[in-house]
């Protein structure tokens, strides 16, 4: 970042060019792009959940998650996914995980609420250790969740528009995670069937959630990427 006198990745001003990245060519954003990620080595671990608003809404006039925004309902989702994740689940469970979110959205009252009143549930079994709001620009780690979240949302988004309509050519800045580090994607676009935290709270153990989810068909959840 240095090299190229970004001093805070704001993605949406880079998928923009604007900004610090006014002027760049695209071969120039590409570079920053490929030498952004490439020196990880597949040391990271790339998860995205996406939730269908209008769903969401649907869902709160039936009378489900009524307290929970669409970033809630991502964050629970992927705090849960971190549990029982094939690769990376053993070591949540055996470590321990601690978030580092950003601070400023509207919604993050929500999901520290939402990680206070689940983290001591028995199916986490103590592994939830802290949730901690940063500024952006105090953590390069935050920044490249940001690039990842952008652009995943936006794949996410441009298949749900034209599925089945047309055969869409994936963007090369979204190309440049999934292509060399394992990723998890997952969307929801109908989630009137939510049940995860009513499964959180009436499971007595992580293999006890394990094997409700099982039996639901919806665990161990398949890897996409």
């Amino acid at each position: 970042m240095d090299k190229y006198g970004v001093a805070i990745l704001h993605t949406k001003e880079f998928h923009d060019t604007k900004g610090v990245f006014k002027g760049w060519s695209r071969d120039r954003k590409k570079a920053f792009a490929r030498e952004l990620f490439l020196p990880f080595d597949r040391r990271l671990y790339a998860l995205s959940m996406t939730v269908n608003k209008k769903s969401l809404q649907m869902a709160k006039e039936m009378g489900q998650h009524q307290n929970m925004s669409a970033y809630g309902v991502c964050f629970s989702a992927i705090m849960t996914r971190l549990l029982i994740d094939q690769q990376v689940g053993p070591h949540v469970r055996q470590e321990g995980v601690s978030f580092l979110v950003e601070d400023g959205n509207n919604n993050n009252s929500e999901i520290e609420q939402f990680f206070n009143k689940h983290r001591n549930e028995p199916a986490f079994e103590g592994c939830m250790r802290s949730i901690k709001f940063i500024a952006k620009g105090s953590c390069k780690a935050i920044q490249l969740a940001d690039y990842w979240a952008f652009y995943s949302r936006r794949f996410m988004r441009e298949n749900d528009r034209f599925a089945g309509k047309l055969s869409l050519p994936t963007n090369f800045y979204y190309e440049i995670i999934r292509r060399n580090y394992p990723v998890w994607e997952q969307a929801i676009f109908d989630i009137t069937k939510g049940q995860m935290a009513a499964k959180l709270g009436s499971a007595k153990s992580f293999s006890d959630l394990e094997a409700s989810l099982i039996r639901s068909g919806k665990a161990p959840f398949p890897r996409n990427g």
